[in-house]
């Protein structure tokens, strides 16, 4: 799934079904309010996405570290908190971390970690599809971003308190996963 569907269904609820079909189909270039209903519309999903990425469920990257210390800031995309590090068989490894750098005993081993996401752009993939903060969380995210920044404080409120309600995952330690929390209206 693409971010430009996501926007589009957005577009749909809080502006029109035309602005809507127009960023869906990817011809909103030459209508003024498509362009600014998207510009508006992106600026919203990437606050969403880094709020989600930063206080929810951060997104996971793997880098095989170079030798037995290396630099954190040097990875792509950026760091943000260690998952696992794991040896050439597989196998959890122990790690220290100073001054940011992690110390690991031994080469080539792969670094499991969670990131802070880049801006997003219309066409990217939507990273968070099929994960228990998804689509409906963003929606109602985007939404309220979106009236907010348009100054439909009222409407933006609503929104708000459909996102904060998606976004509440119970982690289910026995199986080792996330689990959505109450949706709304159901």
């Amino acid at each position: 799934m693409k971010i430009r569907e996501l926007l589009g269904d957005v577009a749909k609820t809080v502006e029109s079904q035309s602005v809507a079909t127009l960023i869906k189909n990817g011809s909103e270039k030459g209508d003024e309010t498509a362009v600014d209903v998207l510009g508006c519309l992106l600026t919203a999903y990437n606050g969403v996405l880094n709020d989600v990425a930063i206080n929810y469920l951060g997104l996971q990257a793997t880098a095989v570290l170079s030798g037995e210390k290396v630099d954190l800031n040097t990875l792509s995309p950026t760091f943000k908190r260690v998952v696992d590090v794991k040896n050439s068989k597989g196998e959890s490894i122990s790690y220290a971390m100073r001054n940011g750098k992690i110390i690991t005993g031994e080469k080539g081993a792969t670094l499991i970690y969670e990131y802070i996401p880049e801006n997003a752009v219309v066409d990217d993939d939507f990273a968070y599809y099929g994960k228990a903060v998804g689509y409906r969380a963003f929606f109602y995210g985007v939404a309220s971003e979106y009236c907010l920044i348009k100054g439909r404080v009222e409407e933006s409120a609503n929104w708000e308190s459909k996102y904060r309600q998606a976004t509440e995952v119970k982690i289910d330690f026995k199986r080792r996963r996330l689990k959505a929390g109450k949706r709304w209206g159901l």
